[in-house]
């Protein structure tokens, strides 16, 4: 029977310290949300006040970065947009420039043709 009220004892002591813990850490959060700071030290002020930029710092990178990738991924998914949207442009110009180099082409025979047609019409041979 001993052991059970020693085991009684050791739970009472624990609960009496998360007990305390949560009481501490209750007010810790008040302090941090600007409640309940008449009671606080100037020293406790100062140390309170430095974990908040601290907070801030920390909140203020992570907010850069998250807004860093997402500019990232919004700049590969355009660039990606961009490239199926041009792909279709560069193909219809190969294909006009094509068509636009075999009427060149075309027409630079017949003139050609035409050319030596009409220097053989004007040959006269001595």
């Amino acid at each position: 029977m001993g052991t059970n009220h020693q085991s009684e004892g050791n739970w009472t002591f624990k609960h009496a310290k998360l007990k305390a813990k949560i009481e501490l850490m209750q007010k810790n959060q008040r302090n941090l949300m600007g409640e309940d700071l008449d009671s606080m030290s100037i020293k406790e002020l100062l140390n309170l006040e430095q974990q908040i930029e601290t907070a801030l710092r920390r909140l203020r990178l992570k907010k850069d970065k998250t807004l860093q990738d997402k500019n990232n991924l919004l700049l590969k998914e355009i660039k990606g947009k961009e490239k199926v949207v041009e792909q279709p442009r560069v193909d219809q110009q190969t294909q006009e420039s094509m068509v636009s180099f075999q009427l060149n082409l075309g027409l630079a025979s017949h003139v050609t043709l035409g050319l030596h047609k009409s220097c053989s019409l004007n040959w006269v041979d001595p």
